[in-house]
């Protein structure tokens, strides 16, 4: 695997062409100033993955700028759905709702999902999940992931952004950061109910100042099928209606679907099943 900042500083020419490509291919994290004592659930990457082949297989791995990461953080994979019967280098079976930590506890590292058959699939979620317990740690607060696809096989590597913006700072829990944490966490996006729905479901949120407020819906491989808010809204109590429809009016269908809302600097996501 190359080392990304390794590799930068030996060849400074090459830098652009490089980052060029990332951004192709890559979503980042919004830079995040982490508090000891504070929980932190960030979404690296929403995607899924289908097998085009028999014996085909998806290997997730760090990239190693990101092992040592933030102490008492973990990266933390989430299988979502499954299509057919998987399994990887950790386990016989995989199934909805197993997770996995990065760095594994395999050799290489790197967790592999198996997919035997050609009509095998499954969906994901990669996080940073824990809460830091040691001030003054340096850590790249904008990981990216790339997906490299060859025949019957499939590289997804969580990397470090190679750039000085990036480096962010565990920050002491002043009086100051937690009077803060308690504020922001008053901005609140609750679980939608009924929970799996059909035909609609209830999505209920908080806010305690004035803001512009949006809620999307997105589908497994991160794509956005619904906008559901955006608007200047004042301090207060919310409920929005979702009738499981995409942008243009028609019915999705059944499966994991993931409302997120941004106000400002929060950012919550939760899941939402269809059943039909």
């Amino acid at each position: 695997m190359i080392n990304i900042i390794s590799f930068a500083n030996r060849k400074p020419h090459m830098i652009r062409i490089l980052l060029f490509l990332i951004l192709l291919s890559c979503i980042q994290v919004k830079a995040n100033n982490y508090i000891v004592g504070v929980p932190v659930s960030d979404t690296v990457c929403v995607s899924s993955c289908s097998a085009f082949c028999s014996n085909d297989f998806l290997e997730m791995t760090l990239d190693s700028t990101l092992i040592p990461y933030v102490t008492g953080l973990d990266f933390q994979v989430e299988i979502t759905t499954v299509n057919g019967t998987i399994s990887s280098n950790l386990s016989d079976t995989v199934r909805a709702g197993d997770l996995f930590t990065l760095p594994t506890s395999s050799e290489l590292g790197s967790l592999i999902i198996n997919l035997p058959e050609q009509d095998n699939s499954f969906g994901f979620i990669i996080k940073i999940v824990g809460t830091p317990s040691v001030a003054g740690e340096d850590y790249y607060c904008n990981p990216t992931w790339v997906k490299t696809t060859k025949a019957c096989f499939n590289l997804l590597t969580v990397l470090a952004f190679p750039l000085q913006d990036s480096i962010c700072t565990v920050q002491p829990q002043s009086s100051l950061s937690y009077d803060l944490e308690k504020l922001l966490a008053k901005y609140e996006l609750k679980q939608n109910y009924p929970n799996p729905f059909n035909p609609t479901t209830t999505i209920s949120y908080e806010l305690t100042s004035k803001g512009n407020v949006k809620i999307d819906i997105y589908n497994v491989n991160g794509q956005l099928v619904r906008e559901l808010v955006n608007e200047e809204s004042p301090a207060g109590e919310y409920t929005i209606e979702w009738d499981g429809k995409n942008n243009n009016n028609q019915s999705l269908s059944s499966g994991l679907y993931f409302y997120q809302m941004k106000f400002g600097d929060y950012i919550s996501t939760k899941k939402a099943i269809i059943i039909k």
